[in-house]
């Protein structure tokens, strides 16, 4: 007779372990290579261990009690792990995220009986924002202009001063009015950015639209691409799409797990539907652009860490500003970049590696 479990959070852990004996073949490696099936755990993510041991930690040293309420500040995997773990244990759960966090994610962490507070996109992503137009400083791009709303001036005068920061929108969120503000700041420029700290509101994608839909060489990301998926629409020639698996899933339609198991048919279908290049980042970066395909292998696990693609969008589109076609630019993007990542982990442990980091290492011959 099968075990019965008692409650979900039994469940946690003790995830599977496969062999991967295709990959090791082909690798050449020696030994067993084993993968662990995290995903298995019931909020679908390794986070889920980390929720778990946060209450039971809290809950021995007697920090959190019957009718406390959990605030946490948060818009990924954790908060899935913590909405499960609260509402099992019976607690009550705040989760504050940016409003630029997708619907699905929303809906995801509510199901569990979390409340959701959201708070401004732009004030709570600006250091997506400064990554991306720091990375573009040091892919070789000579002069950087930032478009942002006015909350965002300031950290971005800050933390990235070789850059300059030019204030479209008076609110925290950029507005259809912009619109034109960002056509004429946009003319003269070699190359764009678009998407990083941006926002998802219907607003904003009227405010980009136009120069989305523009000829203009670009990178499309993030924030963007999702308002892409929601809204629809051409992309223009000479454009980097880069989505991440779950930006893919929502710009295709098919589960992040069947784009797992087949990354370069997506990236070239994706290639194919928009006319235009499609970086697909994961643990093996595809770049898809026609029948030409190319495969990205430098890169470490340390690389996962929120701001990394913004990252990535600074250097393809600084790359695209000095003359690089849309397939070399993501080519030597995610070459030179993997190659920073490792450079950090080395140096400062996987754990410790910021995107920050990632940047300031980066150098690009």
């Amino acid at each position: 007779m099968k075990r019965i479990y008692r409650s979900v959070l039994e469940l946690v852990g003790n995830t599977p372990l496969v062999a991967l004996e295709r990959y090791a073949a082909e690798q050449g490696l020696e030994g067993t290579l084993l993968a662990k099936v995290e995903r298995g755990n019931p909020g679908g993510s390794v986070k889920d261990r980390v929720a778990v041991h946060m209450l039971d930690t809290a809950e021995a040293e007697g920090k959190l009690r019957p009718g406390a309420v959990i605030i946490e500040p948060t818009s990924g995997n954790t908060g899935v792990g913590l909405a499960m773990a609260a509402a099992v244990r019976g607690y009550r759960m705040i989760v504050t995220m940016p409003e630029t966090m997708s619907v699905e994610r929303r809906k995801l962490i509510a199901a569990y009986g979390a409340q959701i507070v959201l708070t401004p996109g732009s004030e709570g992503m600006s250091g997506a924002a400064c990554l991306a137009a720091q990375a573009t400083l040091r892919s070789g791009a000579g002069l950087v202009t930032a478009a942002c709303c006015a909350p965002v001036r300031i950290p971005m005068q800050t933390l990235v001063p070789c850059a300059m920061a030019k204030v479209v929108c008076g609110g925290a969120a950029l507005e259809a009015g912009a619109s034109m503000k960002l056509y004429e700041l946009a003319q003269g420029k070699q190359a764009l950015a678009i998407g990083p700290g941006l926002g998802q509101e219907e607003g904003t994608w009227r405010a980009i639209a136009q120069l989305v839909s523009g000829d203009m060489p670009k990178v499309i990301d993030a924030d963007a691409l999702n308002l892409l998926a929601r809204y629809g629409g051409k992309v223009g020639a000479n454009t980097v799409l880069t989505p991440h698996p779950g930006e893919m899933a929502r710009l295709t339609g098919a589960q992040v797990q069947e784009i797992l198991a087949a990354p370069v048919e997506y990236a070239q279908q994706l290639a194919q539907d928009y006319d235009c290049c499609v970086l697909l980042k994961g643990a093996t970066t595809v770049i898809a652009r026609g029948e030409d395909v190319a495969m990205n292998v430098t890169g470490c696990e340390a690389m996962g860490t929120g701001g990394c693609g913004d990252v990535l969008t600074g250097v393809v589109a600084g790359l695209m500003a000095q003359g690089m076609t849309p397939m070399d630019a993501a080519r030597a993007g995610a070459y030179y970049q993997g190659l920073a990542g490792e450079a950090v982990a080395r140096l400062r442990g996987s754990r410790a590696v910021t995107a920050w980091d990632v940047c300031e290492a980066l150098r690009i011959e």
